[in-house]
């Protein structure tokens, strides 16, 4: 029987559910719903969480499922967001309604949105919308940028791509992909800076990282750790 139920907020898992049951006797850690769930017994203190939390984090990161989504599921970004929720009138369809901040996903009751095949279905979707709405999402400021740091693309282009996330031509015109409404608007600027760089130097050259470097106020070597680490809600 759960006694309580929490959210607290770990350093490596991110939001984690901790419920309290009388008959639990031991700590229980598993993944629900894009989320930890943590059991534990009665009794146990703020700190001793944490600790467990600590121990159990390599082992939970390691098996933590690339993407998922559920019912009642809100992915939140910069701008915009998306709402997944189920529905019974076309079961093997997904309805998409588009709003100035948000899409509705409504995933037909025959999808099974734990299985690959869901999954893909609902990414592909998603990346629909992205696509659709990545021009007044990402342009104007990426624009805005460019004029900061005094410079002038010949023009900029949305790329269907989500392998590549920024491309800078001969031509001086810059493509980006429209999977950058997935990031958050820190990422987004760098690579829209790392593509202004390109401007000056196309190869990646020493000269080109200190260029980059100072379009990002000094944190270039910090964006790229944090791209790498990011936790994308699409399938790439």
């Amino acid at each position: 029987m759960i006694i309580s139920r929490r959210v607290i907020i770990h350093s490596v898992l991110g939001d984690v559910c901790v419920s309290v049951r009388s008959d639990a006797r031991r700590f229980v850690a598993r993944w629900r719903d894009g989320a930890v769930h943590l059991t534990v017994p009665v009794g146990v203190g703020e700190s001793e969480i944490r600790d467990v939390l600590d121990r159990f984090a390599p082992r939970l990161m390691a098996k933590r499922p690339d993407v998922s989504y559920y019912p009642g599921m809100t992915i939140p970004l910069d701008g915009f967001a998306f709402e997944i929720k189920s529905q019974s009138h076309r079961p093997s369809s997904i309805l998409v309604t588009v709003t100035e901040d948000r899409a509705y996903l409504e995933v037909g009751t025959d999808i099974d949105m734990s299985s690959d095949k869901g999954r893909l279905m609902i990414n592909s979707m998603m990346c629909r919308v992205a696509a659709k709405v990545a021009p007044r999402l990402l342009l104007p400021a990426a624009r805005e940028l460019a004029r900061r740091h005094g410079l002038s693309p010949v023009s900029w282009h949305i790329m269907s791509g989500y392998r590549t996330l920024g491309k800078c031509t001969s031509a001086r015109t810059i493509h980006l992909s429209h999977a950058l409404v997935f990031l958050p608007k820190e990422l987004r600027d760098y690579i829209v800076c790392h593509e202004l760089a390109h401007l000056t130097h196309m190869s990646h050259s020493r000269r080109f990282h200190e260029l980059c470097n100072r379009y990002c106020n000094g944190k270039e070597a910090a964006y790229i750790a944090a791209l790498r680490a990011y936790r994308w809600p699409i399938l790439r």
